[in-house]
């Protein structure tokens, strides 16, 4: 492919995933200062108000992805933070993942963002109760992390969600990933060059073997 058609598909990528985040300007500036404060929370009263911007985001701009997508990330992380007292962030966050499902015609790197935060989700219910729903959702989850790989091989929560699971799984079974330390050190460089300050997805879990 020339360097000139390469520039123009890059482009159109960029253009189709803008198209979905907001159609308000105002309302796009309010979702990029919440996802930027986002980055730098650290109670869970904080966590909540941000989350309670998201939604109310959504509400304003249903067609989005992207709000949702970041209600049920918080959701998740919520329940993370308390998981004894979260269960309630899970099912808000199941509910943000089916509306997702509803939008249509996104382009393959939004799709493998939203399926790599559904496996993160089914992580989630695999801590809850490890013993039930290791076993029931592991699979499935793993079936989630390799399509999102599929739709985009370089995502980095894709790449380092997939090792980490793949590896408890391996561990599980008495041995071990054999990729882990690849994957992770992929999935840690795909991460650094991506840009901090975009709206789009830019996480990773924070992880010291």
């Amino acid at each position: 492919m020339k360097t000139r058609e390469i520039l123009i598909v890059c482009m159109w990528v960029v253009l189709s995933m803008n198209a979905v985040i907001a159609q308000n300007p105002a309302t796009e500036k309010f979702l990029a200062e919440t996802v930027q404060q986002l980055d730098h929370v650290t109670t869970q009263e904080e966590r909540i108000e941000l989350r309670n911007r998201f939604e109310r985001i959504s509400s304003m701009e249903p067609d989005a992805w992207l709000p949702l997508y970041y209600q049920a990330y918080t959701d998740i992380n919520l329940f993370f933070s308390a998981p004894q007292t979260g269960e309630k962030w899970l099912a808000d966050a199941e509910e943000c993942l089916e509306k997702l499902r509803e939008i249509k015609r996104l382009p393959k790197e939004v799709q493998s963002e939203i399926v790599s935060l559904r496996g993160y989700y089914y992580f989630a219910l695999m801590a809850l109760n490890p013993a039930q729903n290791g076993p029931k959702y592991s699979g499935n989850t793993l079936g989630l992390y390799g399509e999102a790989l599929k739709l985009n091989p370089d995502n980095p929560r894709a790449i380092q969600l997939n090792a980490l699971l793949q590896q408890q799984v391996a561990a599980f079974m008495g041995g071990s990933y054999a990729q882990l330390g690849e994957d992770m050190e992929k999935a840690a460089r795909l991460h650094a060059e991506e840009d901090k300050e975009s709206v789009l997805p830019h996480w990773v879990l924070e992880i010291v073997f």
